[in-house]
């Protein structure tokens, strides 16, 4: 490991604080550094003109995601300071406060398939890149049972 470098556990755990941090709408907890960014399919959603500003700790405004579960960490690596997590994110449907500007905006009921990546140093979160599809509400994961 680099002098910088954040152990397996701490990793995952990291990891974990961030889903932990969407169903609790609340970044407090999440150690993600200021200048953190995600990125869903390609597109960066943080830190941008007009988007949110906070950062992979600006949770607030995922009140549409119930839950987030069948969370596994299929990769962990310790040199590099990635962790890559599956997880399935649902959401129930219904009216919610926009996430940019003001307003609001129906959701409509889905789970997503979400596969993340995240990179640390220093047991701080620097970026997530993204990539996630639409399923229908309650859909498996796929992994069920194997």
């Amino acid at each position: 490991m680099t002098a910088k470098a954040t152990a397996r556990a701490a990793m995952i755990a990291a990891a974990e604080a961030y889903f932990d941090g969407i169903e609790a709408e609340s970044g407090d907890k999440v150690p993600a550094a200021g200048g953190c960014n995600r990125y869903e399919n390609g597109v960066q959603t943080t830190n941008r003109p007009g988007g949110p500003q906070a950062g992979c700790k600006g949770l607030g405004g995922f009140a549409y995601i119930e839950q987030v579960r069948d969370r596994r960490y299929v990769l962990a690596d310790e040199d590099r300071g990635l962790v890559w997590g599956l997880a399935v994110f649902d959401i129930p449907g219904g009216t919610y406060p926009a996430l940019v500007g003001t307003g609001t905006i129906q959701r409509e009921p889905r789970s997503i398939l979400i596969a993340e990546l995240f990179k640390l140093d220093g047991g701080q979160i620097q970026d997530i890149e993204m990539v996630m599809r639409n399923v229908p509400l309650g859909a498996s994961d796929g992994w069920q049972g194997r």
